[in-house]
């Protein structure tokens, strides 16, 4: 039987724990908000989950009258918390940038978000990032088990998927979905202002000053899943009461912990290959509309190329390509896109950019500079799809997809099995109708596992990919 988690209900009682400790919490939600800008530097890598914990432990510390006392159990629940941000924000940011039109455009369309929302590639941006909440849904109570030390990461993590279900799939992932539009709201109302405004120059200062705000609805938002944890929270079964028949067997847990592990895993690699450049793209430089600089066909030894107006020096042998800037920068060494000989080279100037052209094998690579030797062709969408084709991205969101579906019932139902190991013998089921409870639990747990596998090595293949 289901228990009722309502939204409604849970943002009543979450604005009640803010109004508790209103100074605090805040604080604690800025923090949380500035560490999250900081993951990109690495030491929001550490203070995010920290201080995400600092506050839910003084949300949970409000819903039962006692303080939260901290453990090492906190280790967990902070990389649960953090691994469910950074997953649920990758998916969507990447899929959006992987089959959007045109990644240096953000800003000029961040004012028709809504718009772009029904169009193909914001459509399935949204969807995706759908998908990863619900493939983190069975993980939401996790950390505020492991944060009350009731359970070991193993068992909390089993726990959390029963009081989802226990709570009903849908109703928790409404919860869920409205937990973080809640904490997202400023920066959403942000694009909405932009929209009705029509300005492109406008969003970025209403997100700026949305950015504070946060401070508020990430405590808020964050409360109303403590709240629905504090109806269900004497439910979780007695972890000193756990039978060995009642656990899986190990092999079985390996090897959905690589199911369950893979998509974080293969989408945190596509995101840091973003960091490395994209090689230059196929074709050729227009003959028309431009003026010849250099042009060597074929290379012979190694050429020095001075573009005029500038002081970069474009460097070119049979081995490597380099943009070299007068004071160290420029775009630097030029990834190629094979191995062979570089056996022709060719700049032309247009307007103030610069192209290079190179040959190899017979094939023409190009790309362009600006006159600071920055490439102009060197984007983040570009780099993405250099590092993986389009389709081997949907084979990614499908491995997402696939593995969120089956995860809810399969951790659930494992979750279940131990717990009736764990009941009082009068109330526990009959030897042969545990014993058939369980065969059905792992059979059905082994068949899925069998069937995600492949798409789970899938998506680490080319999440490894990406990297190389």
């Amino acid at each position: 039987m289901h228990k009722r988690v309502g939204v409604g209900r849970s943002l009543r009682q979450s604005w009640g724990l803010l109004r508790a400790r209103p100074g605090v919490m805040i604080a604690l939600g800025g923090g949380v908000v500035l560490s999250l800008i900081s993951v990109c530097c690495g030491i929001g890598v550490v203070m995010a989950p920290w201080l995400l914990c600092e506050l839910v432990a003084l949300q949970l510390a409000e819903t039962q009258g006692r303080p939260v006392e901290r453990n090492r159990s906190w280790v967990g629940a902070g990389l649960i918390l953090l691994g469910a941000v950074m997953l649920t924000a990758s998916v969507g940011w990447l899929t959006w940038l992987g089959l959007g039109t045109d990644a240096t455009q953000f800003a000029a369309t961040a004012r028709s978000m809504t718009m772009r929302v029904v169009d193909g590639a914001g459509l399935v941006a949204t969807a995706s990032a759908l998908v990863s909440l619900v493939f983190v849904l069975p993980f939401v109570y996790a950390p505020l088990i492991l944060l009350e030390a009731r359970a070991n990461f193993g068992d909390a993590i089993l726990e959390s998927a029963r009081l989802t279900d226990l709570g009903g799939a849908s109703r928790s992932f409404g919860l869920s979905l409205a937990a973080n539009i809640v904490q997202l709201s400023p920066v959403l109302a942000a694009g909405v202002g932009a929209a009705i405004v029509a300005r492109d120059d406008v969003w970025p200062l209403l997100v700026l000053l949305s950015v504070p705000l946060l401070s508020l609805s990430v405590p808020l938002g964050q409360g109303m899943l403590v709240s629905a944890y504090a109806e269900l929270r004497e439910d979780v079964a007695d972890q000193s009461r756990t039978r060995l028949a009642g656990r899986p067997p190990g092999a079985l847990v390996v090897t959905w912990i690589v199911i369950a592990a893979a998509p974080v895993l293969s989408f945190g690699m596509l995101g840091a290959s973003l960091v490395r450049p994209s090689r230059m793209s196929e074709g050729q430089l227009p003959t028309s509309k431009s003026e010849s600089v250099a042009a060597f066909a074929p290379l012979i030894g190694q050429q020095r190329v001075h573009p005029p107006s500038t002081a970069l020096e474009i460097v070119v042998d049979a081995k490597s390509a380099r943009v070299v800037a007068s004071d160290g920068g420029g775009a630097g060494k030029l990834p190629l896109r094979s191995a062979a000989p570089i056996e022709g080279l060719r700049v032309v100037r247009v307007r103030e950019r610069f192209g290079i052209e190179l040959s190899q094998n017979g094939q023409a690579s190009v790309t362009w500079i600006d006159g600071a030797g920055v490439r102009l062709d060197d984007d983040l969408r570009a780099r993405l799809l250099d590092h993986v084709p389009s389709w081997a991205l949907l084979a990614m969101l499908a491995s997402l997809f696939a593995t969120a579906s089956a995860l809810l019932p399969v951790l659930a139902a494992l979750a279940e099995l131990r717990r009736l190991y764990t009941l009082q013998p009068g109330e526990r089921p009959a030897p042969s109708e545990l014993s058939r409870v369980r065969r059905r639990t792992l059979r059905r747990a082994l068949i899925a596992a069998v069937v995600l596998t492949p798409l789970a090595v899938l998506s680490l293949y080319w999440g490894a990919q990406s990297l190389l």
